[in-house]
């Protein structure tokens, strides 16, 4: 029969989970146990498996057998985060947090009476007390899952939020200069322009024609829809553990005039930490506005977008016994100068992320998250073959800063892209970015990315 004191740990880590699916160097999880003068030390990639072996003295853990010990184990980073100690009857058991000051004796009759009171408590009053322990991890550990690094579950979200409507990329008239040339209405144009070309008057005024070269025909420029798709690849270093992730970020919207649309976007993530999987979401829904627009036919000009939006998020780990969902609202404003062939882009965004509890087979999975986050960024980007042409390049860094307690509060986003366009709406850009990040107490968050962005205006 397994160890009560298995399910001191199975009742915390577990069943608040019970909503967040299973997925599959240094292992992240450590748990040594002392007992009868024996120390046994041993990790494993799913803090669960771990601590199952460690409490019911499997494989490393078998020479504990029959014995009274403490276990204690590291969550990645993050030393003596969780303490267990069962006494030699089975009939006591201890479960301590550490980084919260939780400790909680639990007394039984017998073993059975011991895993009665362990599981009554994580039903009733439990929840809060793991969702604190995580909480503490979110302000410890880079490799927290929900908050407090650059691949949690709320910088994601704030990353996808900024890439679309701070520096981004989805409303292509912020996002590169309008093609065009001087044209003299439907009845007649200039054979220099290309299909899909934005038609101004004399004066440099925009009208809503384009020209066929091939036919010298004119239609409707003026875009109404777009769809836009993100694919990325990352490569990190956090605190010494190696990472790799895949990103998919997505957002459609609709133009009901020049200067106001409505969109629907969102990411989906997933990380490898030393073979610990961790997964996450997001989904907004944002407002896109326009208050100004004076780009010309000539790329001189500025333009301004406005964005507020709400978000919605949820991140989670079986392997690392993490999770947690979240709600937020914010909004991004950038300008763009037009210069002719070069164009400079500034933008900032603020979110504020609160949490979201989750009723999971009648178990409230609790979320303990009160954070903001600040960002602010700059790109240069210039026409390779003029105001009008097809290709460009540019360059851009992006500064993100979290406004409360966390174990990386802020880092720098160094990117560089090449991109084409082809008719006025439709655009693919190639990007490299870096990341530059350092925890309150001196460790190094490092790493890069590779991605596309692919636009298509309707």
């Amino acid at each position: 029969m397994p160890r009560p004191a298995t399910h001191v740990l199975l009742a915390a880590l577990l069943v608040p989970l019970g909503a967040i699916a299973p997925a599959a160097a240094e292992d992240l999880f450590s748990v040594t146990a002392s007992g009868g003068g024996t120390t046994v030390t041993a990790t494993d990639s799913n803090l669960l498996d771990l601590i199952g072996d460690a409490i019911e003295t499997r494989g490393a853990f078998n020479p504990l057998v029959n014995t009274g010990f403490t276990a204690v184990a590291r969550y990645a980073d993050v030393q003596n985060a969780i303490r267990v100690t069962l006494n030699n009857a089975e009939t006591e058991a201890t479960l301590q947090f550490p980084g919260t000051g939780f400790s909680r004796t639990f007394v039984g009759s017998d073993a059975d009476d011991l895993e009665d009171e362990i599981e009554r408590f994580f039903e009733e009053d439990g929840g809060q007390v793991y969702a604190d322990f995580l909480a503490d991890l979110n302000r410890r550990s880079l490799i927290s899952v929900v908050d407090g690094n650059p691949f949690s579950s709320t910088a994601l979200a704030n990353e996808h939020l900024f890439d679309t409507w701070g520096l981004g990329g989805s409303s292509p008239r912020l996002d590169a200069a309008p093609r065009g040339g001087y044209g003299r209405g439907p009845d007649g144009g200039d054979d220099d322009l290309g299909a899909g070309y934005v038609v101004f008057d004399e004066d440099g005024g925009r009208v809503d024609v384009a020209v066929d070269r091939d036919t010298g025909t004119y239609r409707e420029a003026r875009q109404s829809a777009w769809f836009a798709v993100t694919p990325r690849v990352h490569v990190l270093d956090a605190a010494g553990f190696d990472g790799t992730a895949a990103s998919l970020g997505f957002a459609g919207g609709w133009w009901f005039t020049d200067w106001i649309g409505l969109s629907v976007g969102g990411s989906v993530h997933g990380t490898d930490y030393e073979e610990t999987a961790t997964y996450h979401s997001s989904v907004n829904l944002a407002l896109p506005l326009r208050p100004l627009d004076t780009l010309d036919a000539d790329g001189f000009g500025v333009a301004v977008g406005v964005t507020p939006f709400v978000v919605s998020g949820i991140g989670g780990s079986i392997d690392a016994a993490a999770g947690g969902a979240f709600n937020g609202y914010g909004g991004a404003v950038n300008a763009t100068w037009g210069l002719g062939a070069v164009q400079i882009t500034g933008a900032a965004q603020f979110v504020d992320f609160g949490d979201q509890d989750l009723n999971y087979d009648d178990f409230e999975f609790e979320t303990e998250l009160d954070q903001s986050a600040v960002t602010l960024g700059g790109r240069v980007r210039v026409f390779l073959d003029g105001v009008n042409g097809s290709w460009w390049v540019d360059a851009g860094l992006t500064h993100v800063e979290y406004q409360e307690d966390a174990a990386v509060p802020d880092w720098l986003r160094p990117e560089i892209g090449v991109g084409w366009r082809w008719g006025n709406h439709n655009r693919v850009r190639v990007s490299y970015r870096d990341l530059i990040a350092e925890s309150a107490d001196g460790r190094d968050f490092d790493g890069f990315s590779l991605g596309a962005n692919v636009v298509f205006g309707f």
